[in-house]
């Protein structure tokens, strides 16, 4: 499936159910979010866009029922060495509780030492090694597909917010002959040329009464070779994570405006806790983010 089709899909979609012609309009919404990222250990500069349809199933006004919807996304991710195009189907049966697949086409540009192949899950893959087949021009650009089932859980006590989110993916690329696997610089690992990993992010959160957001932060990641040893994971990492909510304004075209930093330490890496980089140092992801409602 190609970019073109993926996006005249989601505009066909968009167009079937936000017709004027439904009895109450105010079960439609159509929202879009954009996140702007910087991020270090790894190093990685990107920009996602989502623009959401919800549907809203029912009425209720428990708040564990009443945030209740079904839709589509249209998730364009774009960094200096590689793009992604995607669309996703979701439901949240209640408030608490949310589903969704994704697709997404993955173009690697072969500029910015992007991709790397490698034969093996066991070949080395650190930064400084990537530094040095970058130099030696070793990256080369290809492209593939990436599909992801989520699961996501969240519930609110008072000023408080637990959250769990798990994403399992299956990657299908074509690689340069005697490649069988690549580095994702978005999981930070190495992947099969077709095969299975898993995220697991869990984040407990403390909204303050003046736009201030507390966090704790979990990441868990694991690659599945098929060879029955994993010499790179599960990967873990934990720490702090800091919002805030510089401007809000809601049901507008621009209705928020955030500023954000994660900070997480490596707790396991094959080469992140010493080996190639100081376990001192750690993760940090420095990003912000604004959300409008289009209808």
């Amino acid at each position: 499936m190609t970019h073109r089709h993926l996006i005249r899909a989601f505009v066909m979609l968009l167009l079937l159910w936000s017709t004027p012609a439904s009895a109450d309009d105010s079960r439609h919404s159509l929202t879009y979010r954009n996140v702007m990222v910087l991020q270090a250990n790894p190093i990685l500069v990107r920009d996602e866009l989502s623009v959401d349809y919800h549907f809203r199933i029912y009425d209720s006004p428990s708040p564990y029922l009443r945030n209740n919807y079904f839709g589509f996304a249209f998730r364009p991710v774009i960094s200096p060495g590689f793009s992604r195009i995607g669309a996703a189907f979701e439901v949240a049966p209640v408030s608490v509780l949310r589903l969704g697949v994704g697709f997404e086409q993955i173009n690697y540009f072969g500029s910015f030492g992007q991709l790397q192949g490698v034969i093996a899950p066991g070949a080395p893959y650190s930064d400084e090694i990537q530094s040095d087949r970058r130099e030696a021009e070793q990256h080369y650009a290809a492209s593939g597909t990436k599909l992801t089932f989520s699961l996501q859980a969240q519930n609110r006590f008072g000023t408080f917010i637990v959250r769990d989110l798990f994403e399992l993916h299956r990657s299908a690329f074509t690689l340069r002959a005697g490649d069988l696997y690549y580095y994702d610089p978005v999981l930070d690992m190495l992947m099969p040329e077709q095969g299975f990993a898993f995220t697991n992010d869990f984040d407990a959160l403390y909204i303050s009464p003046f736009g201030l957001i507390l966090g704790l932060r979990y990441t868990l990641t694991k690659a599945f070779y098929g060879t029955g040893d994993d010499p790179n994971g599960p990967t873990h990492r934990l720490g702090p994570s800091f919002s805030y909510v510089v401007f809000q304004n809601p049901g507008k075209a621009f209705d928020s405006a955030t500023v954000f930093v994660l900070l997480n330490w490596w707790l396991k890496h094959r080469w992140r806790t010493g080996a190639d980089v100081s376990a001192g140092f750690p993760f940090l992801s420095v990003g912000f983010s604004f959300t409008g409602e289009i209808l």
